[in-house]
């Protein structure tokens, strides 16, 4: 189990990255960590969700920050004063995630005190002629690494911070500098994060659908066919409301759905509830079929 680790996700976009961003993070994230989320974009759907993941204990705090970050500083500083863990995450809203790449990533950084940050991202810069190199996840020794989602350590960034005593400059981040000045090396961690292209918000799988005919159910005695419960009460979901087109919806209810022949369960219907305009609708989510 990886050790205790903050990660500090900024945000700019609207509910829907967000929520896709989240999510992505808590399907692959190896725990323990704490989320902090920084969000550029003040409006009323971005608080009032971060509010609801903030009391029910999806994310550790949250705070807005409206001033843009210019040239290669990371903002890392707005949410360290939040944070606890021993590592120190730095994520965007526009990342794709491997599984276990947080564990993966801590667990470098572990193995080898000499680094002083690891990055995630491919760094900038012109490739070397020749046929590309195999995806191997093992770090690379870099010069500077992508500001946009790395790992360093907790103590680190805080000497850092003790050290600039206010003298940030506006327009970079003086942080991988300064560490290589300390003797300590920065390295890439290829293969555990990607960038997405937020064109359009990315719907949700629906249980079900592309998978083929569905299964019929057994008998009615003996033993019955277990249903899954795909949605639980309370999660946000990507799907779309067909009142005002918005993409965030809350799981209200769910209801079991019996065969009215036989009175085996063969799925649920869920209702859901508009995080924008508060509309109901619902969603029937059948995963057998009758035989008859």
């Amino acid at each position: 189990m990886v050790k205790s680790a903050s990660i500090v996700l900024f945000t700019s976009h609207d509910v829907a990255a967000l929520s896709n961003t989240l999510h992505g993070i808590w399907e692959t994230a190896s725990r323990p960590y704490e989320l902090v989320v920084l969000a550029r974009r003040c409006d009323e759907d971005v608080a009032n969700y971060l509010m609801r993941q903030y009391r029910r204990g999806r994310i550790t705090s949250f705070g807005f920050e409206v001033a843009e970050l210019r040239g290669k500083h990371c903002g890392l500083d707005r949410g360290f004063p939040f944070t606890t863990g021993e590592y120190l995450v730095r994520v965007d809203d526009e990342l794709q995630f491997q599984p276990d790449w947080l564990q993966k990533a801590v667990e470098v950084m572990e193995t080898a005190p000499e680094l002083g940050v690891l990055g995630l991202l491919r760094p900038c810069g012109k490739r070397k002629r020749g046929r590309p190199p195999k995806v191997r996840c093992e770090p690379v020794v870099v010069e500077c690494v992508d500001a946009s989602c790395f790992v360093t350590r907790h103590e680190l960034f805080e000497r850092h911070e003790r050290e600039l005593m206010g003298t940030r400059p506006a327009d970079s981040c003086v942080y991988q500098a300064r560490l290589q000045e300390l003797g300590f090396r920065l390295a890439y961690l290829p293969g555990l994060v990607k960038r997405t292209t937020l064109l359009a918000p990315l719907s949700e799988t629906v249980h079900g659908e592309g998978g083929g005919e569905l299964p019929y159910h057994g008998p009615a005695s003996g033993t019955l066919q277990k249903i899954e419960q795909v949605y639980e009460l309370g999660e946000d979901v990507l799907l779309t409301c067909m009142a005002c087109g918005n993409n965030e919806l809350e799981v209200v209810a769910a209801k079991v759905e019996f065969c009215p022949r036989h009175g085996v369960p063969v799925g649920y219907t869920y209702t859901l509830r508009c995080a924008n305009c508060g509309e109901l609708q619902h969603y029937e989510d059948l995963q057998f079929l009758c035989p008859e």
